[in-house]
């Protein structure tokens, strides 16, 4: 699965690399990414791999590992050329700048500002060098176990609420108006939260879109007979047969979500896909937090009542709430 990538960096890459760079050797880390670091690799596939180095030695020796590995894949890369590449970057640009706080443990990471994807890269990347163990330990520390369990509630809550909003809502009014180029944007928009939400119910990072499919399938069941259902949907030519099909998908993450009590804190039942109205239920989660207030409704209880007193309508909470009218 992975020969011809091992063979080009133990034959063609780490002997240039002691040759010319043999001072730096011992502290890079290296690792390669994309079709070609998952296994899965063909004839359209180019080579992203990464070098990194500590900050002070990317300044002083980064330019000249980056030009020489320039050449190198000029001259040598066995992959694509189109966008083949071996980059030189400092340790601290891993994982959206927050790499190296993850790496010392007198820091503490901000997780939510590490995007899912960028997670799914550090645990499936091929590593190839690492001698102080950094990418290793990186693997280890950002694990799905360690994610807080706040964060993850988060993310499903909002990928939940983009589906319905500016995903299957905009994908049935266009179905519904005959707009061919509006439901071939918004029904791509649907898949990849689809997608999405079945990762994030089972707390597993997903990679950018390129590899969707791929890591979904390896998902335990009934995620990957979902993925067929999925499959279903994007092969059958009538639009009003797909979006069928995407509210069966819709409907079995719901019930998987209640039967396994993943997000309590929130009523998925009230949401109805056919009602062309707002996901209200979600909208409010969002706003007051519910991910880390389990009784985010009692502030919409008391607004409510408030609203009542003043003489106005309960459904004028939202009034009260936005202005702080309490």
């Amino acid at each position: 699965m992975f020969e011809k990538v091992t063979n080009y960096f133990d034959n063609v890459v780490m002997p240039e690399i002691r040759r010319k760079h043999a001072e730096i050797l011992p502290e890079m880390c290296i690792w390669v990414q994309g079709s070609v670091g998952f296994g899965i690799d063909d004839e359209l596939s180019d080579l992203d791999a990464n070098i990194y180095l500590k900050e002070s030695s990317w300044k002083e020796y980064g330019s000249t590992l980056q030009l020489s590995m320039n050449k190198l894949v000029s001259d040598t890369n066995p992959y694509l050329k189109a966008g083949s590449g071996i980059y030189v970057q400092p340790l601290s640009w891993l994982l959206d700048f927050q790499g190296e706080k993850f790496l010392d443990s007198a820091h503490t990471p901000s997780w939510s500002k590490v995007s899912i994807e960028w997670l799914f890269t550090v645990q499936e990347s091929l590593i190839i060098h690492d001698p102080l163990d950094r990418l290793h330990h990186l693997r280890e520390v950002t694990a799905p176990a360690q994610r807080p369990e706040a964060l993850w509630k988060k993310s499903l809550l909002l990928e939940l609420k983009a589906f319905i909003e500016d995903g299957y809502h905009e994908f049935r009014r266009n179905v519904l108006r005959g707009h061919l180029a509006e439901v071939c944007i918004s029904f791509g928009c649907v898949i990849e939260k689809l997608y999405h939400i079945g990762f994030l119910i089972v707390k597993q990072y997903y990679p950018w879109r390129t590899h969707l499919r791929w890591a979904f399938e390896r998902l335990p069941e009934p995620f990957r007979s979902i993925g067929m259902d999925i499959d279903k949907a994007l092969i059958v030519a009538d639009w009003q047969e797909k979006m069928e099909i995407v509210k069966t998908v819709f409907d079995a993450y719901r019930s998987y979500i209640n039967k396994n009590a993943i997000f309590p804190e929130i009523d998925l039942s009230t949401i109805n896909l056919d009602d062309s109205g707002y996901a209200e239920e979600l909208i409010w989660a969002e706003r007051l937090n519910a991910w880390e207030k389990p009784a985010w409704r009692e502030r919409i209880t008391s607004c409510m009542e408030k609203a009542v007193q003043d003489g106005y309508s309960p459904e004028d909470f939202w009034v009260y709430s936005l202005w702080n009218m309490m």
